[in-house]
């Protein structure tokens, strides 16, 4: 028993450890495939006369499609001056901005729905004026949730199967372990009880003295 309840309490262990390894992979994941996003939309701006133009459809098909989970946006001072036609309202201009330069990756639910967020500002000079423009792509974490449901479904069926044939093969080998021992109980009771004097059985070394 004790056994089995260290076996159970391992398994369980080692799944949080790898389900949590998986949900950090998917966040990765999810930032890299944001940040290539972010890279397609500046290499597509264009900076003219004080103004920021980007192509109305985008390479990305899914900023051109509506409720396609993909969303994007030009933000200067707190408002937007460029949005992907996939917008669907959501998302919180006001607060958006990133130090020039650097990434910003966060997290945000709005509608009880999740998303991811990744940030990029860049600085456009203008009649000696510095213009800041952030980009900013958010996509819901929907898809990665289901792959991490997925691998957690699979890891747990797994992991509930090892368990289970573990503790069966350590019940096998104590049972067939521990038969000689309960043979020399049989035969100590004979003598007590008076059907036999003798111990005629073969037994392990240990028990022989």
């Amino acid at each position: 028993l004790v056994t089995a309840v260290i076996l159970a309490l391992f398994a369980l262990s080692a799944g949080w450890i790898l389900r949590q390894s998986f949900d950090s992979a998917m966040r990765d994941r999810a930032r890299e495939q944001l940040k290539l996003h972010v890279y397609s939309l500046m290499s597509g701006a264009e900076f003219k006369s004080g103004k920021l133009n980007l192509p109305m459809m985008l390479a990305e098909p899914r900023f051109n499609q509506l409720q396609s989970g993909l969303f994007a946006a030009v933000v200067n001072n707190g408002k937007p001056v460029w949005r992907s036609q996939s917008y669907l309202g959501k998302g919180k201009f006001s607060a958006i901005y990133s130090m020039p330069g650097a990434w910003a990756f966060d997290e945000f639910t709005e509608d009880n729905e999740h998303f991811y967020r990744m940030m990029f500002t860049v600085i456009w000079e203008h009649r000696k004026k510095e213009i800041p423009f952030t980009f900013v792509v958010w996509e819901t974490s929907a898809p990665y949730e289901a792959q991490i449901r997925g691998f957690e479904n699979t890891l747990w069926s797994w992991l509930g199967g090892l368990v289970v044939v573990s503790v069966v093969i350590t019940f096998v080998l104590l049972y067939l372990g521990f038969r000689p021992f309960s043979a020399l109980a049989s035969e100590v009771g004979a003598i007590e009880s008076g059907e036999t004097d003798s111990i005629k059985g073969r037994y392990p070394a240990e028990v022989v003295p």
